[in-house]
């Protein structure tokens, strides 16, 4: 019996998305369905070849036919698709963006029978790109409103990574198209095949250390690292330490400098590591840690609130991405943006003891990719 072929096209993909959910998806869902698996992709310039393959995963690089411009990969992707549209059973995209649009509208032209799956993250792909389309005027922009009513007609599934979103599929029009019958909720799940892989030995959370973690770009503008620094200041630390993980801006290694100028009693209580691209390297610190912050303006989703879910992490953060679910699995806190005396406040009462620690038990199977991905699609026939 020939197997089901799954194929994401996607214009952005380097060794770093082998652990994110351009990967994971199409590597669970054929784990799931017994599928051959497909990425196809440009290869990026300054950045390490992959493999043909990776845990069963195909990685196909496209042909390049023009100069590398913002068309060449739109230009690739559709002669990939004109001779291989008929060998695919399901085609993924990413998010309702121009590539989706045309490469969904091509799939469905070549292939009417495929199943076309579109993954979003958060509303912005429902906000800022469909309701903008919705309302521009003028002839190109009839054009696109015309094919973005093609494409919403043609999809198979949608799904979205938040419950808010899952909300907006469920009940705004788009074009005058409802997606409530064939979207779903799909938030990003922890890869527990992986972890299986590395033989972490997990720890209770009374086996852990009095560590307080946060990951991401450090002095990236969204990230606003700015926030933790400012709280540290005002911190009675004991017998605690805070380790920042993540590759450092180069702007803001001078305002790291200046901090421990100011602060320089803090040097042994704060740690800086850099970053780590070693996945059991980067999950045995959630797995030491009491402690996860997260200081972010914004974020679609935050895999590494995840990550420190997963991990049994004591979240706190601002309201953000995945932020509240976590805490609502889990226990937590979540602070107002901006607000430096507050993320100081509910470090120094983990710090105190102020409150009880102890945690429920998480359950695995909420965050399983396999079982989020299997329960998505459990309702549509390929």
């Amino acid at each position: 019996m020939k197997k089901v072929v799954f194929t994401l096209i996607f214009n952005d993909v380097d060794e770093s998305h082998l652990g994110k959910d351009v990967f994971l998806v199409p590597r669970y869902w054929c784990k799931i369905h017994h599928a051959e698996g497909n990425i196809v992709y440009p290869r990026k310039l300054g950045y390490k070849e992959l493999p043909n393959q990776h845990r069963g995963i195909n990685l196909i690089p496209l042909k390049t036919y023009l100069k590398r411009s913002r068309k060449s990969y739109l230009v690739s992707a559709l002669i990939y698709l004109l001779c291989n549209a008929w060998k695919i059973d399901v085609l993924m995209q990413f998010h309702f963006s121009d590539n989706t649009l045309y490469l969904g509208n091509f799939f469905k032209l070549l292939h009417p029978n495929g199943f076309l799956y579109i993954k979003c993250d958060g509303e912005y792909w429902l906000d800022n790109v469909l309701e903008v389309a919705q309302s521009n005027h003028g002839f190109r922009a009839t054009i696109k409103r015309l094919l973005y009513e093609r494409l919403l007609k043609k999809a198979n599934m949608v799904s979205i990574e938040t419950e808010t979103g899952y909300e907006k599929l469920q009940t705004k029009l788009y074009f005058g198209i409802s997606l409530k019958e064939k979207s779903c909720l799909l938030e990003n799940g922890f890869d527990e095949d992986l972890l299986k892989e590395q033989s972490i030995n997990e720890l209770t959370f009374i086996e852990k250390e009095n560590l307080i973690i946060t990951v991401g770009r450090l002095g990236a503008y969204p990230k606003n690292i700015e926030l933790i620094l400012k709280a540290a200041e005002g911190l009675s630390f004991k017998n605690w330490k805070m380790v920042l993980i993540g590759p450092i801006e180069k702007e803001f290694k001078g305002k790291i400098e200046d901090f421990f100028s100011r602060n320089a009693n803090l040097k042994n209580k704060i740690v800086f590591v850099g970053a780590i691209s070693d996945k059991k390297e980067l999950w045995e610190w959630y797995n030491r840690a009491k402690v996860f912050v997260f200081t972010s303006k914004s974020e679609s989703f935050g895999l590494v609130l995840m990550e420190a879910y997963r991990f049994n992490n004591y979240i706190i953060s601002t309201d953000v991405g995945w932020a509240k679910s976590a805490i609502k699995k889990s226990i937590g806190e979540i602070i107002p943006q901006d607000d430096y005396l507050s993320l100081r406040n509910a470090i120094q009462s983990v710090i105190d003891k102020n409150m009880d620690l102890s945690k429920k038990d998480i359950q695995k199977e909420d965050i399983s990719y396999e079982i989020l991905i299997n329960n998505a699609f459990k309702e549509w026939v390929i």
